[in-house]
């Protein structure tokens, strides 16, 4: 397993919402670590929206084989992920914490010029205006090329009608 702590690898906090209505989840300030081989990560404390099972699960496959869990839910109904009430001995500093699936968040970065989620494919306000202002950029040079096509397609028609007389 790998843990990663959060001055490693972020430079700002960041926020996570839940992938499928984008409801704030939680952020960074409660960062305890991330799992790569769960695709994970673990925090503290959530928002309010995170609504926990009662029922316990005992996983049957896995780095968590046998640990036991209750899921965690957005108030939208996904599942978000896990809050471990027994687990093995590597996963012990996971345990009574809760911990998200990766694959079930989006997040974004504060101070950041908008949000970026990596399956996210929708145009963030900042993005549209540069976007805007590159394709005016490409406008205007199709429009100088267009002209100096124009006038060597004249001066090449002039020279056709010189010859032709």
């Amino acid at each position: 397993m790998e843990q990663q702590q959060v001055d490693e690898d972020i430079d700002a906090p960041l926020v996570f919402q839940c992938s499928q209505c984008r409801e704030i989840i939680g952020d960074t300030f409660a960062w305890i670590c991330s799992d790569q081989e769960l695709n994970t990560i673990t925090l503290s404390s959530a928002s309010p929206r995170v609504v926990i099972n009662d029922q316990l699960v005992t996983s049957a496959n896995g780095s968590d084989l046998g640990s036991t869990y209750a899921t965690l839910h957005c108030t939208c109904g996904l599942e978000l992920g896990r809050i471990y009430r027994t687990t093995a001995l590597h996963l012990d500093h996971m345990r009574d914490l809760l911990t998200f699936n990766l694959d079930a968040l989006t997040s974004y970065k504060l101070g950041s010029t908008g949000v970026h989620p990596e399956s996210n494919d929708m145009l963030t306000f900042p993005s549209a205006i540069r976007m805007k202002e590159d394709i005016g950029k490409k406008i205007v040079q199709i429009q100088l090329l267009m002209i100096a096509h124009d006038e060597k397609l004249l001066d090449l028609q002039t020279q056709l009608s010189l010859l032709l007389k």
